[in-house]
């Protein structure tokens, strides 16, 4: 049997050592199949600088450090003056790519710098490729998510993220915004301030038209009062099977009460909203003292 040579072991004992540590996101890929996908954690990209310091720290370069900054910035010129001439490059791990789009009518038909744009691609070479097979993933479990409201539409109006209409249907749609949970103050309210500067945080009531990570259906009671406001979603959902410990507040951004269309006409201050207080962990924003950071005083 031959021995590997001192080269090719070193390599291969490399190779072995390389991980790529990963955690996994809820799978939104339209017919993907699978629960989850994995990105990298280490989404961070390097920059030539950093790559000079890697290579005389951890690999031990000897040279000067000023004069390779210096031979790369004159090769990535001459690199760059080549493509523009219609020149694929092979870098090695990588290579370049100029590529024309669009279509011509006919032979003698003149360039037209919008219609064929031109566009470099990237492509990966056998030997990066080969690495990439000796590469160690390592899953550090599910990423959490951001919570987040994306869109409020008011149906009545046809409106997003601009009016509600006491009385009239809200969708909200977001990200891990479902309602659950069984703590204190979990649920659905619409916040705000009347004219005056005062605080008030009405309740929407149950049962929800829908109710799920993405999207909330919901009717507005007739007593929301006019004014500035947000809604509010207080919830433990956390995108599994588990709850969350505390409750979580989301936020949608500034919206306005507009007229009612019910039969019972619009609130007036006090007719049937609650005075703002706190719910659940995070009922205010952080810094309110119980009022609405955002509402400026009348």
């Amino acid at each position: 049997m031959a021995s590997l040579s001192a080269t090719a072991l070193i390599n291969e004992l490399i190779e072995k050592l390389h991980r790529v540590h990963v955690k996994l996101y809820p799978n939104y890929l339209k017919d993907v199949e699978g629960t989850f996908v994995a990105r990298t954690e280490r989404e961070n990209m390097l920059t030539v600088l950093d790559l000079a310091a890697s290579l005389k720290n951890r690999a031990g370069f000897t040279g000067n450090v000023a004069d390779l900054l210096d031979y790369h910035e004159q090769l990535m010129a001459e690199l760059k003056y080549q493509l523009c001439d219609g020149f694929a490059v092979n870098l090695g791990p990588v290579s370049i790519h100029p590529r024309v789009g669009g279509t011509w009518e006919h032979p003698n038909e003149a360039s037209d710098r919008e219609k064929h744009p031109i566009t470099f691609r990237t492509r990966i070479r056998a030997e990066l490729s080969r690495m990439a097979g000796a590469i160690t993933l390592v899953c550090d479990g599910q990423a959490e998510s951001p919570a987040y409201i994306d869109e409020v539409q008011d149906v009545a109006s046809g409106a997003v993220n601009e009016t509600l209409t006491p009385g009239g249907v809200v969708v909200i749609t977001g990200h891990q915004i479902k309602i659950a949970g069984t703590k204190t103050g979990v649920g659905l309210r619409v916040s705000g301030a009347y004219a005056s500067g005062q605080a008030f945080s009405t309740v929407v009531p149950l049962p929800y038209v829908e109710n799920t990570a993405s999207k909330i259906i919901a009717l507005l009671p007739a007593s929301l009062p006019n004014g500035t406001c947000r809604v509010q979603i207080n919830t433990q959902f956390a995108g599994s099977g588990t709850l969350l410990k505390d409750v979580r507040t989301i936020w949608s951004g500034d919206l306005t009460v507009g007229p009612s269309t019910a039969s019972t006409g619009s609130a007036t201050e006090g007719s049937g909203a609650e005075a703002a207080g706190p719910v659940g962990e995070e009922a205010d924003p952080p810094g309110s003292g119980g009022q609405i950071p955002w509402v400026s005083g009348g």
